[in-house]
């Protein structure tokens, strides 16, 4: 079974990929229901099932043009990569994202479950700039590192 799983995302995959978002819509849905009517979560293979699962929805949810909901499938692909230890995909997964995000603007309301994350955007600077960041420095670690924050991105709860 997770053979035919692993074809599927990789049909919907290349389906999106060609413009044919129906038909790979229908690949995920077929490949969801095959993992959660045959696998269970204790599994083996189920996490890296699901990953493949998100990834697929993810990249076609872009294609369609929902990039709050594809970017939040993406995000959480990439989490599930990391942690069944495909470290290769998950770095795949957020070329992707940076190139999503060098696109658009950061979907403010994407970022699932308040995972902690590097949230803030820094800038590197060589000195503070007035003299309420030299007599209070915000963060001790940003300090010593000359890392000042300059956007937080909004947590979704």
């Amino acid at each position: 079974m997770a053979g035919i799983i692993r074809g599927r995302t990789l049909l919907a995959r290349a389906l999106t990929e060609n413009g044919l978002v129906v038909e790979a819509q229908t690949e995920c849905d077929q490949a969801l229901r095959a993992l959660t009517q045959y696998m269970c979560e204790s599994d083996v293979g189920y996490q890296p099932l699901w990953a493949r699962i998100l990834r697929a929805r993810g990249e076609l949810l872009l294609r369609r043009g929902d990039l709050q909901a594809g970017f939040r499938e993406l995000v959480v692909a990439s989490e599930k990569y990391g942690q069944t230890g495909d470290f290769t995909t998950q770095a795949k997964v957020m070329a992707k994202l940076r190139e999503v995000e060098g696109e658009h603007d950061y979907p403010k309301d994407s970022w699932p479950l308040n995972l902690e994350r590097d949230r803030t955007r820094t800038r590197r600077r060589t000195e503070p700039t007035t003299q309420a960041e030299i007599d209070h420095p915000t963060d001790a670690a940003a300090a010593q590192h000359k890392v000042v924050p300059t956007q937080r991105l909004a947590q979704s709860e």
